[in-house]
């Protein structure tokens, strides 16, 4: 049955929360936390570094909401960064300066920063 939310999100109107997704994504903990912030109301975009379908460890798939690229037009509209442990270990992403470029231009906006295993 859903369950109606009713207290509004506690966030400036368009404010985003990025999720990071590399190749060997675990699915259960990025389902599960992808679902539950938009189940509160929350603006989360799941992100990766490039268009089309990413893999995750098991063979789930999913498709970013953004490129990395595009989310770098938004970062001054991010609160949150979510970098799931099996994605901050693939070596695309952590190598990829685009990644650090973003968390620079998020900084100015009080980031926060979670790693989820």
């Amino acid at each position: 049955m859903p369950q109606n939310n009713p207290m509004p999100p506690m966030t400036k109107f368009n404010d985003y929360i990025f999720v990071l997704l590399g190749h060997n994504f675990d699915e259960r903990s990025i389902t599960a936390v992808v679902t539950q912030l938009r189940q509160a109301g929350l603006l989360v975009k799941v992100v990766g570094l490039t268009p089309g379908q990413i893999s995750g460890a098991h063979g789930l798939t999913l498709v970013p909401d953004l490129t990395l690229g595009k989310a770098l037009t938004l970062a001054s509209q991010v609160i949150g960064v979510i970098i799931p442990s099996a994605s901050a270990d693939s070596p695309a992403l952590r190598n990829d300066p685009r990644l650090a470029e973003l968390l620079e231009r998020a900084i100015s906006t009080e980031l926060n920063l979670l790693s989820v295993r």
